[in-house]
Protein backbone atom coordinates (compact mmCIF):
# COMPACT_ATOMS: atom_id res chain seq x y z
CA UNK A 1 0.00 0.00 0.00
CA UNK A 2 2.67 2.11 0.80
CA UNK A 3 4.46 1.74 -1.96
CA UNK A 4 1.59 2.22 -4.41
CA UNK A 5 0.79 5.57 -2.53
CA UNK A 6 4.48 6.75 -3.25
CA UNK A 7 4.06 5.67 -6.89
CA UNK A 8 0.92 8.26 -7.20
CA UNK A 9 2.63 10.85 -5.20
CA UNK A 10 6.03 10.75 -8.16
CA UNK A 11 3.71 10.21 -10.74
CA UNK A 12 1.39 12.93 -9.65
CA UNK A 13 4.77 15.25 -9.47
CA UNK A 14 5.92 13.97 -12.76
CA UNK A 15 2.68 15.03 -14.31
CA UNK A 16 2.51 18.56 -12.80
CA UNK A 17 6.16 19.30 -13.65
CA UNK A 18 5.50 18.49 -17.26
CA UNK A 19 2.91 20.58 -17.32
CA UNK A 20 4.83 23.69 -16.24
CA UNK A 21 7.09 22.91 -18.70
CA UNK A 22 4.54 22.93 -21.80
CA UNK A 23 2.54 25.76 -20.61
CA UNK A 24 2.77 28.84 -22.97
CA UNK A 25 3.43 31.42 -20.29
CA UNK A 26 5.95 33.14 -21.78
CA UNK A 27 8.97 31.84 -20.81
CA UNK A 28 10.87 28.60 -20.21
CA UNK A 29 14.08 27.58 -19.06
CA UNK A 30 17.03 28.08 -21.18
CA UNK A 31 15.05 29.99 -23.53
CA UNK A 32 15.91 33.60 -24.96
CA UNK A 33 14.77 35.81 -27.17
CA UNK A 34 17.14 35.67 -30.78
CA UNK A 35 18.60 38.89 -31.95
CA UNK A 36 16.66 40.73 -33.97
CA UNK A 37 17.97 40.86 -38.29
CA UNK A 38 18.69 44.63 -38.58
CA UNK A 39 17.89 46.18 -41.99
CA UNK A 40 18.86 49.50 -43.28
CA UNK A 41 16.06 52.51 -42.74
CA UNK A 42 14.96 53.69 -46.25
CA UNK A 43 15.37 57.42 -46.74
CA UNK A 44 12.67 60.05 -48.17
CA UNK A 45 13.83 61.66 -51.21
CA UNK A 46 10.37 63.20 -52.25
CA UNK A 47 9.24 65.34 -50.92
CA UNK A 48 12.73 65.81 -49.08
CA UNK A 49 12.29 65.57 -45.40
CA UNK A 50 11.29 68.30 -43.60
CA UNK A 51 9.32 69.66 -46.89
CA UNK A 52 6.06 72.21 -46.26
CA UNK A 53 3.89 73.18 -48.71
CA UNK A 54 3.81 69.52 -50.46
CA UNK A 55 0.56 69.58 -52.54
CA UNK A 56 -2.10 67.36 -51.05
CA UNK A 57 -2.99 65.44 -53.85
CA UNK A 58 0.79 64.57 -54.80
CA UNK A 59 -0.35 61.09 -55.26
CA UNK A 60 3.39 59.75 -55.27
CA UNK A 61 6.02 59.93 -52.62
CA UNK A 62 9.60 58.43 -53.02
CA UNK A 63 11.75 56.45 -50.81
CA UNK A 64 15.26 55.06 -51.16
CA UNK A 65 16.88 51.23 -50.23
CA UNK A 66 20.04 49.66 -50.06
CA UNK A 67 18.20 46.85 -50.42
CA UNK A 68 16.23 45.57 -53.88
CA UNK A 69 12.88 44.94 -51.70
CA UNK A 70 11.13 47.48 -49.19
CA UNK A 71 11.26 45.58 -45.60
CA UNK A 72 7.92 45.67 -43.46
CA UNK A 73 5.18 48.55 -43.62
CA UNK A 74 5.10 51.93 -44.96
CA UNK A 75 2.71 54.29 -43.62
CA UNK A 76 1.96 57.93 -42.96
CA UNK A 77 1.45 58.91 -39.65
CA UNK A 78 -0.45 62.35 -38.76
CA UNK A 79 -2.39 63.46 -35.61
CA UNK A 80 -5.37 62.38 -37.72
CA UNK A 81 -4.70 58.91 -38.18
CA UNK A 82 -2.35 56.83 -40.21
CA UNK A 83 -2.40 55.84 -43.76
CA UNK A 84 -1.04 52.97 -45.44
CA UNK A 85 0.72 53.19 -48.42
CA UNK A 86 -1.58 52.11 -51.74
CA UNK A 87 1.42 50.11 -53.93
CA UNK A 88 5.32 50.62 -54.29
CA UNK A 89 7.22 50.12 -57.61
CA UNK A 90 10.78 50.46 -58.88
CA UNK A 91 10.93 53.92 -60.07
CA UNK A 92 12.38 53.19 -63.81
CA UNK A 93 14.83 55.90 -63.26
CA UNK A 94 17.44 54.58 -60.97
CA UNK A 95 19.75 57.65 -60.08
CA UNK A 96 22.25 55.61 -58.24
CA UNK A 97 23.48 51.93 -58.69
CA UNK A 98 23.96 51.66 -55.09
CA UNK A 99 20.57 52.41 -53.94
CA UNK A 100 16.86 51.69 -55.15
CA UNK A 101 14.88 54.68 -55.52
CA UNK A 102 11.19 53.09 -54.72
CA UNK A 103 7.61 54.82 -55.81
CA UNK A 104 4.54 55.11 -53.58
CA UNK A 105 1.01 55.51 -54.29
CA UNK A 106 -0.86 57.32 -51.91
CA UNK A 107 -4.24 58.65 -51.30
CA UNK A 108 -5.39 62.34 -51.27
CA UNK A 109 -3.76 63.54 -48.05
CA UNK A 110 -5.46 66.22 -45.72
CA UNK A 111 -4.71 69.86 -45.91
CA UNK A 112 -1.90 71.71 -43.68
CA UNK A 113 -1.23 68.64 -42.13
CA UNK A 114 1.91 67.05 -40.89
CA UNK A 115 3.04 63.63 -41.91
CA UNK A 116 5.25 61.26 -40.88
CA UNK A 117 6.88 58.33 -43.19
CA UNK A 118 7.62 55.40 -41.15
CA UNK A 119 8.51 51.64 -41.68
CA UNK A 120 7.61 49.34 -39.01
CA UNK A 121 8.74 45.75 -39.35
CA UNK A 122 7.38 42.78 -37.23
CA UNK A 123 9.22 39.66 -35.82
CA UNK A 124 7.96 36.23 -34.69
CA UNK A 125 8.95 36.05 -30.79
CA UNK A 126 11.61 33.47 -29.00
CA UNK A 127 9.96 31.75 -26.10
CA UNK A 128 6.34 32.14 -26.63
CA UNK A 129 6.64 35.60 -25.87
CA UNK A 130 4.54 38.81 -28.14
CA UNK A 131 5.37 39.63 -31.53
CA UNK A 132 8.03 42.47 -31.51
CA UNK A 133 7.06 45.17 -33.92
CA UNK A 134 10.46 47.73 -34.67
CA UNK A 135 9.28 51.00 -36.00
CA UNK A 136 11.58 54.04 -37.73
CA UNK A 137 10.94 57.13 -38.83
CA UNK A 138 11.71 57.50 -42.36
CA UNK A 139 11.33 61.54 -42.64
CA UNK A 140 8.67 64.06 -42.55
CA UNK A 141 6.37 66.54 -44.77
CA UNK A 142 3.50 69.09 -44.29
CA UNK A 143 0.76 69.58 -46.88
CA UNK A 144 -0.14 73.05 -47.85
Amino acid sequence: MLRTFTCALAGGALAVSLAACSAGGGSQNGCSQPPLQQYPVPQLVAPTSGSTNVPDAIGTIQISTTLNVIVGTITLNSSSGTVNVAKATLDPHQPNPNTFLWDLSIPTLKAATTYTVTQSIQYPSGCLGPIVTQTHNIGTFTTQ
